[in-house]
């Protein structure tokens, strides 16, 4: 109990001898707070009356006062009594807590702090010491940012050993973790600075000026007061350079200051590493220029603020470490779901740029839209698909956005792009060159979307890599590819035939039909095969709505067909069978589609036109009251009194006539229904029937004796008597020892065998047909046989399709008609358009004057002329028409003809003629040697000619171009258009003659009268004024 009380006696009498120079020293420093405040408020009083200011004016001198409380309570605090245990972070007095010490020690050790605390300039302290001025050492630390303790005590222990380290370090000191003599001076030289609250100073205007300047705004008018404003600025400073934070300007801190001041990233300084910074700043979304340079100005120093303002830095303008190193950051660190992140709004405009767009008022969020719209372009250019935002994406976004193949951009290989946009049918221009404009851009997007690329406008790898693949694609002009014969297969099945023998050559004829494909489809029109163009061809192919198919919908596709005139069955099912394919194939011809028998979507599209027109029964239109009006004035009357309703007796009326004029009936209004009425009501339309006392059936049998020729099908065929097959099928064995294989199916003079086949033999069966001679009862097989005569017989099925009126368009809006016009006069064209016709077409350039004579003088179409002579010259080239021919007469029944592959003599005998090859022939033996011109084909029988085409020229006298022109028009006049007789005034009656069938008849082949037409058919679309007149046969 003694030894308590002699330790608590001896506790009392040190903290009286201890601490009472503090509290004397406390007193003094709250008096000094007093003036310090006065003089501050003194000093406040010359500056401007505002309330920031005097708020910092007062709140400086409230902590100055409230700092000298505090240190006082800091120093009674640190004073221990022996009933209360004092808690220490750095644990100095452990010792003393568990050790009895003897009065007599803690007599010594009182003496010995208060000799350290009377010299502590020439004293240090190291780890183990005890001192009462070790309280004042820490609590001078803490001031300074080194803190040791909440409850400094007089031991020093290993935290206040590393506070002392981390001082001296800091400072610039030897670390030793002694409080030595310099350290104590450096304390004291901090602590006695101007340059903390509570003191006053010149240095502290340009202090404040400066912190201002680095984003630390202190004061819009700043004085010389240190106050609490300026030690929380200087604070805020330290803490955000990574300073100790004191809240005293010392010499680290003034330092930064000068440093941050001095950078040469700032503005109006210039530094080659300025240009990387306007890099980088771009790169995060912080443009400078399109050319960076090495001057820090006001727009660098402009974006850096808003920078910094982003990413919640101080904004001051000046790249510092802090700015720096979160660019740095940024830069090293891919951009991701759930950044928020300036440029993830560049990154988004540029996804945007190249096709990928994300929104169109881009946010800094990167979200799951910015991620997926990543993911695909990285999917699109065959990176790593991860959605992130990293090297390599970005990289790739630059490549594409820094391509020449831009808009706004020149390059000399843009004139090769453009000229090969042109080929593939993405026209840019037709004298392109180095810039890169709207216009391919325009083009450039059409060519992507048009193949499935992403339409940016930017010919990126992708763009470049798909135009490279279809220019070097075996499927166009020039090129040969074994697929090439399937491809022209195809194409025949669609109705764009390309030869009757296809092959692997893709040639003009193939690049034109491939062309036709494309504009009847609606693709792009390029000649080539590719891959949409093939697509197509698929699709069709494989379409339900073809012969051999079943589809549901098959049944409203017969219904909707016979509505429309085109009548396939009373019990309609979903069997798409031969008769559906062959009304489809009648619609498409009436209405001017392509003849496949497929129901394609061309096809499907133009049914559901018609049947939703206006103009049909239950709807109402104001075109239907001039409908009625029209009809009434062509003898159809429906109404005295006509309204827009289109009812029953509208629909009877328009019924009436369309099958009076030949048109399907479906009454409907169609256009080729109106297209009649108006030309019709316009008086340059006439079209008259003339009845036959024949069927169509007595025309066939009639032709088919003639010998009837055709190009139309794609095998060899000839003829054996059925009588000699064993027939299995489609396929058949010879039981004969030796048949004879013919043209024709007749034994006729003129039919011999084209060769045989013996006993055993198989043979292909595709058909069936009747003897040509109606008196002899023979069938016979059509079979596959190749004869290798490109000109075959016309089967009878064939032979009915040309004959038949029923099986051609009526509309006048159609070619088919024109196998009717009228061609007894003249059109009165003018010869400029008919020399604008004649124009590259060899030796009939610049004619069109002698067509226009001849014309007038002999009363035939002049359109008629210039088709008929361009078909049978081969555009003016054959070497019938062109010159290149001579004739001489060696006898009154015997030619000599000069053709450029040979020279050769020619007797007619009765009406045989005989040919013969010579060589050497002695042009001495023959006279009046002549060059012949024909222009018409007159006499060029197909058997030979050229010889006997020359020869009737010969003997017509056909020594120029120009007698050409006028005698041929002459000869068809004559012996054809006004033939006294026959007076054959259409291409079907030349052809037909359904006046007197089988005689006197103009060609051979079934289809010519057809074919005449395609020019006829144009000229008068282009001239929808001039008149025509039409005359129709009629069969019973």
């Amino acid at each position: 109990m003694k030894k308590r009380m002699l330790m608590i006696l001896v506790i009392f009498i040190f903290s009286l001898s201890h601490f009472s120079p503090y509290i004397a020293m406390a007193t003094n420093e709250s008096i000094n707070s007093e003036e310090e405040i006065q003089e501050e408020e003194s000093l406040d009083e010359n500056e401007a009356n505002s309330s920031e200011k005097q708020e910092e004016i007062i709140e400086e001198s409230t902590d100055k006062t409230t700092e000298k409380q505090s240190n006082n309570s800091e120093k009674e605090r640190s004073g221990e009594s022996s009933d209360e245990k004092v808690q220490s972070d750095d644990n100095d007095d452990k010792a003393d807590k568990t050790n009895n010490i003897s009065e007599e020690e803690n007599t010594q050790s009182n003496v010995s702090i208060q000799q350290s605390s009377s010299s502590s300039s020439s004293v240090s302290f190291q780890n183990g010491d005890k001192d009462p001025r070790i309280v004042e050492l820490k609590i001078n630390l803490g001031i300074l940012g080194f803190h040791v303790s909440n409850n400094p005590n007089q031991n020093f222990g290993p935290a206040t050993e590393q506070a002392v380290k981390d001082f001296q370090q800091y400072f610039g000191l030897p670390v030793t973790g002694i409080a030595d003599e310099r350290t104590f001076a450096k304390i004291d030289e901090i602590l006695a600075s101007p340059f903390r609250n509570g003191r006053t100073h010149a240095d502290v205007i340009p202090l404040k000026e400066n912190l201002s300047k680095l984003g630390f705004h202190v004061s819009n008018s700043p004085n010389t007061s240190y106050g609490p404003t300026t030690e929380r600025k200087v604070r805020e400073f330290q803490n955000y350079y990574g300073l100790v934070e004191n809240g005293i300007a010392d010499e680290i801190t003034l330092a930064k200051i000068a440093e941050i001041l001095s950078t040469p990233f700032r503005n109006g300084q210039s530094h080659e590493d300025v240009i990387s910074l306007k890099e980088n700043l771009s790169k995060l979304g912080f443009h400078v220029s399109d050319n960076p340079n090495t001057a820090y100005g006001p727009t660098t120093e402009r974006k850096v603020r808003e920078f910094q303002d982003f990413y919640g830095l101080v904004e001051n303008g000046i790249a510092d470490e802090i700015t720096l190193a979160k660019m740095e950051e940024l830069l090293n660190t891919p951009m991701e779901r759930g950044s928020y992140r300036k440029d993830v709004v560049l990154l988004k405009e540029n996804l945007d740029k190249i096709g990928f767009s994300v929104s169109t008022n881009p946010t800094p969020q990167y979200g799951p839209a910015t991620e997926q719209a990543v993911k695909d372009f990285q999917k699109y250019f065959g990176l790593s698909v991860t959605g992130i935002a990293d090297a390599a994406t970005l990289q790739k976004i630059e490549t594409v956005l820094s391509s020449p193949l831009r808009n706004g951009q020149s390059h000399e290989d843009v004139i090769t792009l453009k000229e090969n946009l042109s080929l593939l049918g993405f026209h840019v221009s037709d004298n392109p060159n180095t810039a890169y404009g709207p216009t391919t851009e325009r083009k450039v997007r059409e060519f992507q979307s048009y193949y499935g690329l992403v339409e940016n406008g930017i010919v990126d790898e992708r763009t470049l890599a798909k135009i490279t693949e279809i220019l070097s694609s075996p499927f166009r002009n020039g090129q040969s590819h074994a697929d090439v014969i399937s491809l022209k297969e195809n194409l025949s099945r669609l109705g764009f035939h390309v030869s009757d023998n296809p092959n692997t050559a893709y040639g003009p004829t193939t690049e034109r039909k491939v062309r036709e494909f494309q504009s009847y489809y609606g693709l792009v029109e390029n000649g080539i095969a590719d891959e949409r163009t093939l697509a197509k061809i698929a699709e069709i192919l494989s379409s339900p709505f073809r012969n051999g198919q079943s589809h549901a919908d098959v049944i409203p596709l017969k219904e909707n067909l016979s509505k429309l005139g085109f009548h396939v069955s009373n019990n309609p099912n979903t069997s798409y069978g031969p008769k559906t394919e062959e009304m489809v194939k009648e619609f498409q011809k009436y209405y001017g589609l392509v003849e496949n028998g497929i129901a394609d979507d061309v096809t499907l599209a133009k049914i559901a036109e018609i049947l939703s027109s206006p103009l049909r029964r239950g709807q109402s239109h104001k075109d239907v009251i001039q409908l009625k009006k029209d009809l009434s004035k062509l003898g159809f009357h429906v109404s005295n009194n006509p309204n827009e309703s289109y009812g029953p007796s509208t629909e009877q009326a328009v019924r009436s006539f369309q099958e009076t004029y030949g048109l399907r009936v479906s009454g409907i209004a169609d256009y080729i229904t109106l297209n009649l009425i108006e030309e019709l009501l316009d008086g340059q339309l006439q079209i008259s029937y003339t009845d036959y006392n024949y069927t169509v059936a007595d025309m066939v049998g009639i032709q088919i004796q003639r010998s009837p020729r055709t190009d139309l099908y794609s095998q060899k065929i000839a003829y054996v008597s059925s009588e000699y097959i064993n027939r299995n099928g489609s396929t058949g064995t010879v039981t004969a020892s030796s048949l004879n294989v013919r043209l024709e199916p007749n034994t006729g003079s003129s039919n011999g065998p084209l060769g045989t086949l013996k006993s055993s033999d198989s043979v292909t069966i595709i058909g069936t047909e009747k003897d040509t001679n109606p008196s002899t009862n023979r069938t016979w097989y059509a079979i596959v046989y190749n004869h290798g005569q490109n000109w075959q017989f016309a089967r009878r099925e064939s032979v009915a399709y040309y004959v038949n009126p029923d099986n051609f368009s009526l509309d006048t809006t159609s070619r088919d008609i024109y196998q009717y016009l009228v061609l007894s006069e003249a059109s009165g064209v003018s010869v400029t358009y008919l020399n604008n016709e004649l124009k590259g077409k060899g030796i009939l350039e610049g004619r069109g004057q002698t067509f226009s004579n001849a014309a007038k003088q002999y009363s035939i179409n002049e359109f008629y002329l210039l088709s008929h002579a361009i078909l049978e010259t081969g555009n003016g080239s054959s070497v019938l028409a062109n010159g290149s021919i001579r004739v001489g007469k060696i006898s009154s029944n015997k030619w000599v003809t000069f053709l450029p592959t040979g020279t050769f003599t020619a007797e007619l005998n009765g009406s045989s003629w005989t040919i013969e090859e010579v060589k050497n022939f002695d042009e001495s033996k023959a006279s009046n040697i002549k060059t012949i011109y024909n222009m018409f084909g007159i006499g060029a029988v197909d058997s030979n000619p050229h010889i006997r085409g020359a020869i009737r020229a010969y003997e017509e006298q056909w020594f120029t171009a120009n007698a050409a022109i006028t005698g041929g028009t002459k000869f068809i006049a004559v012996s054809y258009i006004h033939h006294p007789l026959y007076k054959q005034d259409t291409l079907y009656k030349m052809r037909w003659n359904p006046g007197s069938p089988g005689i006197h008849q103009y060609a051979t082949d079934i289809g010519w009268a057809y074919k005449q037409t395609s020019n006829l058919f144009r000229h008068y679309q282009e001239l929808s004024d001039l008149k025509k007149t039409f005359d129709i046969p009629n069969f019973k």
